[in-house]
């Protein structure tokens, strides 16, 4: 029933936007100390997530819709599993606290969720329409190679610091949005984890 629903809580994971999935975190450690419904997801990575590919950034933010995509599946079909669609709290860390952020002053991410939570968030540089477009002749090239390959560059070769202004999808610069005030009012939590360093160890070898 209504009355009965449990809270959402909606686990967006991190790994710099080119690794990692929602299944590294068990969520029965959360939802079995918290009367909540706990839901972990995975978003396109890497190229296939934040590649621009066109003269409007198509496609750099096709990770983010990910996560717009399942956040509009709890809204439909939580209520099935015990849970408030009405009270949804999204969280993250480092790259999954990014994509929090993100939403939270996102037109896609407007009545998706009541709360959020950013853990050990990062900053990124705010790139639009960069130069990096003249290149995309060489699209052809990348579709050509094979698996393997594309993965390797992917690890190896995908910026860290630059994060896509689209055109599409995210026309303004999301600073701009935050002096403006945020587009989807919301508690929120930033804070830092404990221990969040030795995550870092695992680019040693």
């Amino acid at each position: 029933s209504k009355a009965d629903a449990l809270p959402v809580m909606v686990w967006i994971h991190g790994g710099s936007l080119y690794n990692g999935e929602g299944a590294q975190y068990s969520p029965v450690i959360l939802a079995g100390n918290e009367d909540v419904v706990v839901v972990t997801l995975n978003y396109r990575l890497g190229l296939l997530g934040f590649l621009p590919t066109g003269p409007d950034n198509e496609g750099a933010l096709n990770g983010m819709l990910d996560v717009v995509q399942a956040l509009e599946w709890v809204q439909k079909r939580i209520s099935y599993f015990g849970g408030d669609p009405e009270k949804v709290t999204i969280f993250g860390e480092s790259a999954g606290a990014l994509l929090v952020t993100l939403l939270s002053v996102h037109p896609e991410g407007e009545g998706l969720f009541l709360r959020a939570i950013s853990e050990s968030s990062y900053y990124q540089s705010l790139v639009k329409n960069p130069v990096l477009n003249d290149t995309l002749p060489g699209l052809d090239d990348l579709v050509a190679m094979s698996g393997e390959a594309v993965a390797n560059l992917t690890y190896f070769g995908t910026p860290p610091d630059l994060f896509y202004i689209s055109n599409v999808y995210l026309p303004t610069n999301p600073l701009d949005l935050f002096q403006e005030g945020p587009i989807n009012p919301t508690d929120m939590i930033i804070g830092s984890n404990t221990y969040d360093a030795p995550s870092m160890t695992f680019f040693t070898q």
